[in-house]
């Protein structure tokens, strides 16, 4: 394969010291043994969907906020890509004369149906992502320069337009703060969160855990109990271990493991941890042939339990304020508790500890629940995916659940999570995409795979 290398523009990742690492397991990885591809991992995808190249667009608006407006944020990018999946899916909906997930409105006979879906795409992301505006006037003219001028086109759009608004409204009272909304979340006491190193950044989205859901009941509907005591021997294992595997220097974390850190950890400067699972779903849903109709229900059951897991993560995370493990292990002489010892100058692999509290994990809520919805979907199909954090390196998995799970386990070797926040964010997300299959029953697809 051609050599790796970075071309990110705003310098911000990765970090001088993380450079040296990067190398070596490039390098690593490039003698190791590749499975075929299963599905596409072309990094610029260009689909004959509609439905797939907007969810692309989509993409690249959260790609560009996130490198000019940092730092991402989890909670705006997974509502955005459940309000725009809704307006694509609800669109086709009604197109058929079939209710919609959250729009239920009567279609013109005859319209375009792409230039449908076109309009409610891009009515959403301008809406949401108003300064990357004048791309997304280019992707949507180069869209409709697809379709024949006419009435069918004039009128799917305007119906797009439509559908979109609604969408609009009907989130329009949902909680959500402004994009990059940040609060000084401070505490003193052993165990309390407080910006980390290196640049003590105040703590995201705060209030996100209180944003109404698309489909849970409310935020705290899967709260899992309070962290370990300090002095439990649980929290004292998962200290050592993170301390031991997630060390930016670490001697036992395993080149695969490193990869694994670095491979999922989508932060700054790309599409996200939530939009990588988005991606995922986009190549196996095109490498299926799947019609647009089909891939809108899919992405919206996908990007709406995404959205919903970030709410109940979120809602964890500022209940319970518990402290990062850069934290924990540069102060664990304050602990109290007796098989600890601290390390001022610790440092995590990732170095920039992600800006909230860690209790629970948000790529474990995020893996386990894409696993049921795409289990659901799919079966338990192997699948290939790619990384904008690593371009280039492509990992191939048996399954969705060996993939979530893996996800889970990056994390503690990236240095940001304790074991037992990883296990109970893989549990909560086993029961947020338990509740959001149960809810898209009525959409499921038939046995001939066409929705019903």
């Amino acid at each position: 394969m051609d050599q790796v290398h970075w071309t990110r523009d705003s310098g911000s990742f990765p970090p001088p010291v993380l450079q040296p690492i990067i190398d070596n397991v490039i390098e690593w990885y490039e003698e190791q043994p590749h499975t075929p591809p299963v599905n596409s991992v072309d990094p610029n995808p260009h689909f004959d969907n509609v439905v797939l190249d907007w969810n692309q667009v989509a993409l690249d608006a959260i790609r560009y906020y996130s490198i000019t407006d940092p730092p991402e944020d989890a909670g705006y990018v997974s509502r955005a890509l459940a309000m725009q999946s809704i307006a694509m899916f609800d669109t086709l909906r009604a197109i058929e004369d079939q209710p919609g997930f959250l729009v239920t409105r009567e279609a013109p006979n005859g319209i375009d149906a792409d230039a449908a879906v076109t309009a409610a795409a891009h009515r959403i992301l301008v809406e949401l992502f108003p300064r990357y505006e004048k791309a997304l006037d280019r992707a949507y003219e180069a869209h409709l320069d697809q379709i024949k001028d006419g009435r069918a086109e004039d009128q799917g759009v305007a119906f797009g337009n439509r559908i979109a608004e609604a969408v609009i409204e009907s989130r329009s009272d949902d909680g959500s703060d402004p994009y990059g909304y940040l609060e000084r979340v401070a505490g003193d006491d052993p165990g309390a969160y407080r910006p980390t190193p290196p640049d003590f950044t105040e703590a995201i989205q705060p209030h996100w855990g209180q944003v109404r859901p698309f489909v849970l009941e409310s935020g705290d509907q899967f709260r899992p109990p309070p962290p370990p005591a300090l002095t439990s021997r649980q929290y004292t294992d998962d200290l050592k271990e993170v301390k031991a595997f997630g060390d930016l220097y670490s001697d036992v974390r395993s080149p695969a493991q490193t990869l694994s850190a670095l491979w999922w950890s989508n932060d700054e400067d790309t599409y996200t941890r939530v939009g990588q699972w988005s991606d995922i779903a986009d190549r196996i849903l095109d490498a299926q042939d799947r019609s647009p109709l089909e891939s809108a229900y899919l992405l919206t059951e996908l990007n709406v339990g995404l959205a919903d897991s970030i709410i109940a993560c979120w809602d964890a995370k500022f209940t319970y304020d518990f402290w990062r493990p850069v934290t924990a292990i540069r102060e664990a002489g304050r602990d109290g508790n007796w098989a600890t010892r601290p390390d001022p100058d610790w440092l995590p692999l990732l170095v920039t500890t992600p800006d909230h509290p860690e209790y629970t994990s948000g790529h474990s809520i995020l893996g386990s629940t894409a696993n049921q919805v795409l289990t659901d979907f799919f079966g338990a199909i192997p699948f290939t995916g790619t990384t904008e954090t690593l371009p280039g390196v492509y990992l191939t998995f048996p399954d969705f659940e060996t993939a979530a799970v893996d996800e889970a386990a990056s994390r503690i070797y990236a240095g940001v999570h304790y074991r037992v926040s990883t296990e109970r964010g893989l549990f909560m997300g086993e029961q947020v995409g338990g509740v959001i299959v149960d809810a898209f029953n009525r959409f499921e697809p038939n046995s001939d795979g066409h929705l019903v």
